[in-house]
């Protein structure tokens, strides 16, 4: 997947826009999978994403946003990001070393 590799380029140069833009480009696509699909996405969903991405302080990512978005936003970090976005992640990633492994042989 050439956005995990983009992902992955940004990070290891650390270039925060670049990997946050990248970031939200590959949850936009993995979230349309129902293993990793979120149920409730906050308003402005992308703009969380990038802000933790980038090392936003968490109180500032959630700031201005209503009970109820705070509430999304914050289910959305924690499970649909640290969990369900790093677990597609790292499937992408295992699946093409296995591809890679077979193409091989």
């Amino acid at each position: 997947m050439d956005i995990l590799s983009t992902f992955q380029a940004a990070v290891t140069i650390q270039d925060g826009d670049a990997a946050a833009q990248a970031a939200v480009q590959l949850a936009g696509q993995v979230m349309n999978e129902r293993f990793f699909a979120v149920r409730r996405l906050p308003d402005d969903w992308e703009a969380a994403l990038s802000g933790w991405v980038k090392g936003t302080a968490f109180a500032e990512i959630l700031s201005g946003r209503k009970t109820r978005d705070m509430q999304r936003a914050q289910g959305f970090i924690q499970e649909g990001i640290v969990f369900l976005l790093v677990w597609a992640a790292e499937s992408v990633r295992v699946q093409a070393i296995c591809d890679r492994t077979s193409a091989r042989r």
